[in-house]
């Protein structure tokens, strides 16, 4: 008995420590000791019954209680432990990276069923629809944190671009400038701010959005594409041809090289045209 209660005790710890429970490793290793302390010869003929039937339950006892642990110990750690939850929102996070939508998607819903109280869950759950092209759900898993406080940038930011996708880009543009203010770093909260604006045919403001970006992220040659885009609606060929040359300047990939030198083509065009006419 005092065997086989030790090799419970350390199964079942080593099981829990491999799984990152630590918490209910103790537990375990608690309800083992207990179980092979109350099992030993010594403890058992001083403290507990001899024989009959109290001896029988005493036995069953020391054997159910760590058989219990074990088949306890996996559930209580997955549901409670905190170290658990931090592993399985990185995992998610890996699987969006990945873009693994479904096995993501699929982990999120299952760690909202116990933790519903975990916001960000709901965040990473709104990415991986936002991903599938599914804004309505994204708004909707949003909407269930926007009920008890307000939205942090990221999830500002998830909620404006559930906006964008469905079109609705004056609303889009104000969640993101809600999101701007809390956190003015974050990138692409700028990046679709602009696109926004230029939907909206605001290019004042598409050209300030962009030259936001272009302070936060100088070495990025989308940004300086973008600003040129915005001094081209504006017809400002000479900045136009200004930052397309920044972005010349930075080796960017094949795609955005093709693009950036036909910008360059159309700007030059207007700008030696607008010369002749001042000639």
């Amino acid at each position: 008995m005092v065997i086989a209660s030790i090799t419970v005790a350390i199964g079942v710890l080593l099981h829990s420590l491999l799984s990152g429970w630590e918490t209910w490793a103790g537990v375990c290793l608690a309800v083992g000791a207990t179980a092979a302390v109350l099992g030993c010869p010594y403890i058992r003929q001083k403290f507990g019954p001899q024989k009959g039937r109290k001896s029988l339950v005493y036995d069953l006892g020391l054997i159910v209680l760590p058989v219990v642990t074990v088949l306890l110990a996996p559930v209580l750690g997955a549901a409670f432990d905190p170290q658990y939850l931090d592993r399985a929102i990185k995992k998610s996070v890996s699987l969006l990276a990945a873009n693994d939508l479904n096995r993501a998607e699929q982990l999120l819903q299952e760690l909202l069923t116990r933790h519903p109280d975990v916001a960000q869950l709901r965040l990473n759950l709104s990415s991986v629809y936002l991903r599938q092209g599914q804004p309505e759900k994204a708004a909707g898993v949003l909407g269930e944190v926007k009920e008890y406080r307000l939205f942090n940038a990221y999830e500002l930011f998830n909620y404006a671009l559930a906006y964008y996708q469905q079109g609705e880009y004056k609303e889009a543009l104000t969640n993101l400038q809600k999101a701007l203010q809390q956190d003015p770093g974050l990138v692409e909260g700028w990046l679709y701010a602009a696109e926004c604006a230029l939907k909206l045919k605001d290019y004042k403001a598409a050209r300030y959005y962009c030259g936001q970006l272009a302070e936060i992220e100088p070495q990025l040659p989308l940004v300086h594409v973008q600003l040129a885009r915005a001094h081209l609606l504006v017809m400002d060929y000479r900045k136009t041809l200004a930052e397309l040359e920044k972005a010349l300047e930075l080796k960017p990939e094949a795609a955005w090289r093709q693009e950036i030198l036909k910008l360059r083509q159309e700007a030059g065009y207007y700008c030696s045209r607008t010369a002749d006419s001042s000639n």
